[in-house]
């Protein structure tokens, strides 16, 4: 029957490789108990860096900050630091990376047709950039002719003067294009406001260039929308701040170049460093938490894929929707401007980027004057996790098919020698059970050479077996064909003879005949009896040198012509046995060594003590030599060396009754030639009473 791959041994060991699916789960477990200490790490480092700074500044000086108004909260304005400066063109590219960060300004919340803008600052060189996108449905454009230039859509601006008073600005313009503020009473000719006026689908964009000399931190704006013509009456107005005292004007806050000049020596990779005032405003700022690598530079495969659905990697060029914030909040932020040293984890815009942010309070003579806040995202951690993860993959998949090839390979050569086994014993025994021939010895020392080796053993036990089957058919042909022919001839002679002295004659042999058989018949259930007896038998203590004296004297008398010696130890030696089959085998003994004795020569009992512990029993006599092919073979059943010319009926059951009350009592029986070469030693080899010892 052909078997199946899933039902062989092949198989089963490519299970048993499976396990090694373990090495994986206990790395990524490790990996994760890992990634838990790397991020504790992760928050004290970003925790100590973040005291460094705020203790260096609080030493050098304290942080600027924005007065507050004992009426009313001053307005705050932001203004970004730009890298470059703006193309004033009126459209939003320059800007686009602070759109997010626009603020809305409208004159009322209710009516849809109010005056409405969202602003954008940005300082380079001291210069003061503002994009205003307005949102008006009719722009209203005053006539060129117009002496007034307030009668149509315009802003006004408002500055602190060299005076310390307001200098108010105002922007009109009879077309789209080119602008130029115009100075009103009081406000200083030079050096101009000058900018770009362009229309949009929802309204106009506005973009103007504040010179440094004009800007000294105080500004408003001010937006005029009128609806109707341009000489109507209907006007909103929306304003950043109040525009009649210098006080009301908004705080324009930006970053410090001394506070930026400082961060510039903490430069870490993949950080980010920004400094807050009281009021949570940025002014200052070092370093990004992207640094500029391009998406998806790890490369793709079934692998990585896995990796990524096990442990997803957020991308490097990930989106943070806090990178120009203007103003900071958050939990750590609130417990740092309270003095509190707090680390936070929020998502940045992408979601799956987590961002480390560690505050610490700045604190100065007046109590916390600021906060330093370092940012930094766990992306690092997350890709040596990943890339820890990859490699214990690729170590184990590597192990894995090494491992299942080299399994997968020696199931392979296993089967095979089991195979080759098995169709040797299959070819060495034939259907109808006959042994045909002898299996060729395994020569390797592993189970399954001593599996070939254990059936090469039984096929000779059996084939051995076969033999004397067959032997004890002839045997008991030959022994019971003389017997029969006896009483055949002598029924026969009888029928034709009627001399009563000749029909006495063929009776008698006739009765012989019949007696051999019936001691034939009496030997073989001998035999049958002392099997059924050894499962019945009892042992006890006995010593085996008294015994022995005994029937010495017990066969001197059954054995007159024979001289029987002893050679005993002069301590007795005490066995477990049970007496009647040990004097049994010894009358089997003595008697075939009676046979075989050369005639006038003393037979020997002999008591012998091992250094094993085990005590032999022999019987020697001088004679005839054993065969070298009989010694181990002599004890089979119905074997004899007896010539078959004898008179005499012998099956060869006696020594094979020997041999089975050896075995009974944990023992064997053996036969040897003496050394001198004139004679032969028969042992049975007992075990001693450990129970009397």
């Amino acid at each position: 029957m052909r078997r199946r791959f899933y039902q062989g041994l092949r198989f089963k060991l490519l299970l048993v490789s499976l396990t090694l699916l373990a090495i994986p789960w206990a790395g990524y477990r490790y990996v994760i108990e890992t990634e838990s200490f790397l991020r504790a790490s992760q928050e004290e480092v970003l925790l100590g860096r973040a005291g460094l700074i705020a203790n260096l500044l609080s030493q050098s000086s304290n942080l600027p900050t924005i007065p507050p108004d004992p009426q009313n909260s001053v307005s705050i304005l932001y203004a970004h630091r730009l890298t470059q400066p703006i193309l004033l063109d009126g459209y939003t590219d320059d800007w686009r990376t602070l759109l997010e960060q626009k603020r809305y300004f409208r004159s009322s919340e209710t009516d849809p047709k109010a005056a409405a803008f969202s602003l954008l600052m940005g300082i380079y060189e001291g210069d003061l950039f503002l994009m205003l996108q307005v949102k008006d449905e009719t722009v209203i454009y005053p006539s060129p002719t117009e002496n007034r230039i307030d009668v149509g859509d315009h802003l006004r601006i408002a500055l602190i003067g060299d005076d310390g008073e307001i200098a108010n600005f105002q922007v009109s313009t009879a077309a789209p294009g080119w602008v130029t503020a115009e100075p009103l009473a009081g406000a200083p000719r030079q050096p101009l406001i000058r900018g770009e006026w362009q229309e949009t689908k929802t309204g106009y964009n506005l973009e103007l260039r504040i010179p440094h000399s004009l800007f000294k931190q105080r500004l408003s704006l001010a937006l005029s929308d009128r609806d109707g013509e341009a000489d109507g009456t209907s006007t909103t107005t929306a304003s950043t701040s109040g525009l009649m005292h210098s006080e009301s004007l908004a705080f324009v806050v930006t970053s410090y170049e001394d506070v930026e000049t400082l961060l510039a020596g903490f430069a870490y990779q993949e950080s980010r460093i920004r400094v807050i005032n009281r009021q949570q405003w940025v002014i200052g700022q070092n370093g990004r938490l992207a640094p500029g690598r391009t998406p998806n530079t790890q490369k793709m495969g079934l692998l990585n894929g896995i990796l990524n659905l096990v442990l997803p990697l957020p991308d490097s060029d990930f989106l943070d929707d806090q990178e120009y914030a203007a103003r900071l909040d958050g939990p750590e932020i609130r417990q740092a401007l309270l003095g509190n040293p707090t680390v936070h984890r929020r998502r940045a815009g992408d979601v799956s980027t987590v961002v480390l942010s560690a505050a610490y309070p700045i604190k100065g003579d007046t109590g916390v004057t600021g906060a330093v806040v370092m940012e930094q995202t766990t992306q690092r951690i997350l890709t040596m996790q990943q890339q820890a993860l990859k490699g214990i993959f690729q170590i184990t998949l590597i192990l894995f098919l090494i491992t299942g090839g080299l399994l997968l390979g020696f199931a392979t050569l296993l089967t095979g020698r089991i195979r080759r086994l098995h169709n040797r014993v299959e070819d060495a025994v034939s259907p109808d059970g006959r042994i045909l021939h002898s299996l060729r010895h395994e020569k390797t020392a592993d189970e399954i050479g001593d599996l070939g080796r254990s059936f090469s053993s039984v096929l000779e036990r059996l084939q051995e077996y076969n033999r004397y089957l067959e032997a004890m058919a002839s045997r008991l042909s030959h022994e019971f064909r003389t017997p029969l022919a006896m009483v055949k001839s002598s029924l026969e002679n009888l029928q034709h003879d009627e001399d009563p002295t000749a029909r006495t004659r063929y009776l008698s042999r006739a009765t012989e005949g019949i007696d051999r058989l019936t001691l034939i018949l009496d030997r073989m259930r001998e035999a049958t009896r002392l099997e059924q007896t050894l499962q019945q038998a009892e042992k006890s203590p006995l010593d085996l040198v008294e015994l022995v004296r005994i029937m010495r004297n017990n066969y001197a008398v059954t054995y007159p012509e024979v001289t029987i010696k002893t050679r005993l130890p002069d301590n007795p030696v005490v066995i477990s046995a049970a007496p009647e089959l040990i004097v049994q085998a010894l009358d089997k003994l003595v008697s075939n060594a009676v046979d075989f004795h050369l005639s006038g020569t003393p037979l020997t009992l002999a008591v012998t003590q091992e250094t094993d512990g085990s005590v032999r029993l022999s019987v020697i006599n001088q004679g005839l030599p054993l065969p070298e092919t009989m010694q181990h073979h002599l004890f089979d059943s119905m074997v004899s060396v007896r010539p078959h010319t004898s008179d005499l009926t012998h099956l060869g059951l006696g020594l094979y009754l020997v041999r089975l009350i050896g075995e009974f009592h944990q023992g064997c029986a053996s036969a040897e030639n003496l050394k001198s070469g004139d004679g032969v030693s028969v042992s049975l080899i007992l075990a001693t009473s450990t129970a009397l010892r």
